[in-house]
């Protein structure tokens, strides 16, 4: 009879684990935040990091990847329990299902001071520095690096200034034919879009940055 307990409740926690797992694939569709005024951004609110879910559309199921608390997600869509959403932290980045119950809103300054902008803001190795520049215009500078295969890398730059509009700012450096970033501020974030013309191939200055830690 114990025996025939235990079995039972293995295959009901196997039934309920199978049913713990979103279905169908999360897109990645960009950073493009001018197409939303406000951008649906939360962060993973565990404890102990979280289970995200990707490729579940694929015929192996979906895989496990986790992420830190605290790591920033650019929500796309939701489907009952779950968000799809782009993270990124040490750990990986991607695309992938989030369980809504391990997310919270980040509140944040639709109007910031050109203070809250100012600072040093990293994206894994890629580095951006925000000043305040003359008549309230905030100064940005950035580096980023491509790691490809056998060692090849390609480089970016950016170096512009411009005035924030609310929690947004617009930069061009060159032209518009050449690398133009937008950035949205959302408190301790960064979300930031470019036009793939910051540099040499693969380059980019889009996703989330975080403020550096102070020295």
């Amino acid at each position: 009879m114990k025996q025939t307990i235990l079995l039972l409740l293995v295959a009901n926690a196997l039934i309920c684990n199978a049913q713990s797992r979103p279905s169908g694939q999360c897109y990645f569709q960009g950073f493009n935040t001018a197409v939303q005024a406000n951008p649906d951004v939360v962060e993973i609110a565990t404890k102990r990091p979280a289970t995200a879910w990707m490729a579940c559309e694929t015929a192996k199921g979906c895989m496990p990847l986790t992420f830190q608390p605290g790591s920033p997600v650019l929500i796309f869509s939701r489907r009952g329990e779950w968000a799809c959403g782009y993270s990124a932290d040490r750990n990986g980045a991607g695309p992938a299902w989030f369980h809504s119950t391990d997310l919270r809103h980040i509140r944040y300054d639709l109007n910031p001071s050109g203070k809250s902008w100012a600072g040093a803001w990293t994206d894994g190795s890629d580095r951006i520095q925000i000043t305040l520049a003359n008549a309230g215009t905030l100064h940005v500078i950035g580096k980023a690096t491509w790691h490809g295969a056998k060692g090849v890398q390609h480089y970016g730059d950016l170096d512009a200034s411009a005035a924030a509009a609310g929690n947004r700012l617009h930069l061009v450096y060159g032209s518009t034919e050449d690398c133009v970033v937008d950035m949205t501020l959302l408190g301790k974030f960064i979300l930031a879009n470019d036009n793939n013309r910051c540099g040499g191939m693969n380059v980019r200055f889009w996703g989330f940055w975080r403020r550096a830690p102070s020295p």
